[in-house]
């Protein structure tokens, strides 16, 4: 059992990772001249971005161990995402995880953000805003795979 939670905290802590990459606080310093076009799109963004959200889908690139399909099924609707601007914190069924969070770039309703764990390991995450859902792929492996959160209200 310690083997499958720790697992299932990789797990979880490679989604939230990839998640997290989803909020971001790109915010630079302003200059004299205001903000430049990319500037001002990598805030909205991540203005976006900030609050709470469900993991309401994952679907792994490649499959999972049967164990670690069980553990990220459980999170499903259970796992809530908060992005701050600067900090992602994910916390479901047994999982607590907080991560830093980059938007490196974002134009219209997308974004790309880069995600940063507790031992410096970087995932790459890609998502459009549609509506009150922020659609995902992670591009970073061992979590390469797609998946949404949905604003909690």
């Amino acid at each position: 059992m310690t083997r499958c939670k720790a697992l299932l905290r990789g797990t979880v802590s490679i989604t939230l990772a990839s998640i997290v990459a989803l909020s971001v606080a790109g915010c630079g310093g302003s200059s004299a001249q205001g903000p430049d076009a990319a500037e001002a799109d990598r805030v909205r963004a991540s203005d976006r971005l900030k609050g709470r959200w469900m993991l309401v889908d994952f679907r792994p690139d490649q499959p999972l161990e049967p164990m670690l399909a069980a553990l990220l099924g459980a999170q499903l609707g259970h796992l809530a995402v908060s992005f701050d601007g600067q900090w992602l914190l994910a916390e479901g069924i047994g999982v607590r995880a907080q991560r830093s969070y980059v938007v490196q770039d974002a134009a219209g309703d997308g974004l790309h953000l880069v995600v940063r764990d507790d031992v410096g390991a970087t995932y790459d995450v890609v998502g459009t805003f549609r509506g009150n859902d922020l659609e995902f792929s992670a591009r970073t492996s061992p979590w390469q795979g797609a998946g949404r959160l949905t604003r909690m209200q």
